[in-house]
């Protein structure tokens, strides 16, 4: 998982929306007549792995609710986010919660399993999916089966401090607005003053996130780089933009940008993923969200559609009880909490979407609807080399070429994936 979305769901148990739409090959299932499964309901442990930023969603919408339907199973929970470490220590995990961006890893272990079987003989309802999010984990994994389901998944917006638009006498930024704009806006709000340098704008994430809006991919199909061309150089040229204006200079990421906003109270506007959690204990913050800045080409582009995925692992002895717990934190009811709280289902469900945020007081004269606004882009796999990409633009802040940033980045993108032996 890259440094950003590893950082915004550490501070808030991240989640998001739904927009673009495709046909999944998953298998066709019904939701009439057929009897269902029988399932042995003896008592059974499973081993689960759980990365720590999802901790909390894995003890709110798996671990209570499979309590509460399927009392026979219980947990044994690894708290990891390397499942080499996870192999090494001889462990045999029945299931996980994972980032999309760990596919690579996991198929050169051998822990992939088609989960289609499971699906057709539980006669899981697939309509009931956003088909965005079952099209990228078949994109991110390279597989033609459904390795994992989605579980939830995140967005991006842009976050803004009213009371520092009203200090310098601006006008707040609106949705629609493009990279171009927001710049141009930033520069009128980085300012010192009484010895404190506001910063106009701040992304809380690298180059991947804007990449993304263009369908930008890090490697081809036949895994060789693909960033050398016009697409990734107005990318990091529009970023550099942002580190160009005097007094925005410094080039920080992840926690540090979002304690920048939330605490030092000098940013005026943060392009990131869901705070909404993190903002209960900004009570005195006077903000509000706009959508995630887009790029003036692809007025109608937004992020990826990613989402933390539930998979079974191929060495389960208790796949069916494992598919159960899957079962159960993606019913209605369980998406439908989970919505309430602010995080965004997988599901096309209208109901339980209207309901984001509902738990949240807080959030109700807020612009949430921002979340929503613009349609997802399918997800590519990026083989964990987004930091390859982040050198690659502090180099050209420092002032190196664009051009020669671009050529080193893809001579060290052939490095690592030569040492990621992708099957």
């Amino acid at each position: 998982m890259n440094k950003a979305m590893k950082a915004l769901l550490i501070s808030m148990v991240g989640i998001s929306l739904a927009g673009c739409s495709g046909t999944p090959a998953a298998p066709e299932t019904k939701s009439g007549p057929e009897a269902e499964p029988v399932v042995d309901n003896k008592p059974v442990t499973l081993t689960i792995v759980v990365p720590p930023y999802a901790d909390g969603n894995f003890k709110e919408y798996v671990e209570k609710p499979v309590a509460a339907k399927f009392p026979n199973i219980t947990f044994e929970k690894i708290a990891s986010n390397n499942w080499e470490e996870v192999m090494a220590s001889g462990a045999k995990p029945d299931l996980y919660i994972i980032g999309q961006d760990k596919f690579p890893q996991m198929k050169n272990l051998g822990i992939i399993e088609n989960m289609d079987p499971l699906i057709k003989k539980f006669n899981m309802d697939m309509s009931r999916f956003d088909t965005q999010y079952l099209d990228s984990i078949k994109s991110t994994s390279g597989e033609a089966f459904l390795p994992a389901l989605p579980f939830y998944s995140g967005f991006y917006v842009t976050y803004y401090n009213k009371d520092i638009f009203d200090k310098f006498g601006v006008e707040y930024p609106k949705d629609g607005m493009t990279w171009d704009e927001m710049i141009e806006l930033g520069k009128k709000l980085t300012l010192m003053e009484n010895g404190t340098q506001y910063r106009g704008l701040l992304p809380v994430n690298g180059p991947q996130i804007p990449a993304s809006q263009l369908e930008l991919k890090f490697f081809d199909d036949q895994k060789k780089p693909a960033v050398n061309n016009e697409g990734w150089k107005q990318v990091l040229e529009t970023m550099h933009n942002i580190y160009r204006i005097p007094g925005n200079e410094e080039i920080v990421f992840d926690n540090k940008a979002i304690d920048q906003f939330l605490k030092e109270r000098r940013v005026a506007m943060l392009f990131g993923s869901n705070l909404f959690s993190s903002l209960k204990d900004a009570a005195d913050l006077n903000w509000d969200v706009v959508t995630y800045p887009v790029h003036k080409q692809a007025p109608d582009k937004g992020t990826e559609a990613l989402a933390i995925v539930l998979g079974v692992t191929s060495m389960s002895q208790n796949k069916d009880a494992a598919f159960q717990v899957i079962t159960a934190a993606l019913s209605d009811e369980v998406q439908e909490e989970l919505s309430k709280n602010a995080g965004i289902t997988v599901l096309q469900n209208g109901k339980i979407q209207g309901v984001f945020g509902q738990n949240l007081p807080y959030l109700k004269e807020k612009n949430t609807s921002a979340a929503f606004k613009i349609n997802r882009v399918k997800g590519y796999q990026n083989y964990g080399a987004a930091g390859i990409m982040i050198t690659a633009l502090q180099e050209i802040v420092k002032g190196k070429d664009a051009n020669t940033a671009l050529r080193e980045a893809e001579e060290k993108l052939v490095k690592h994936m030569e040492k990621l032996i992708v099957k």
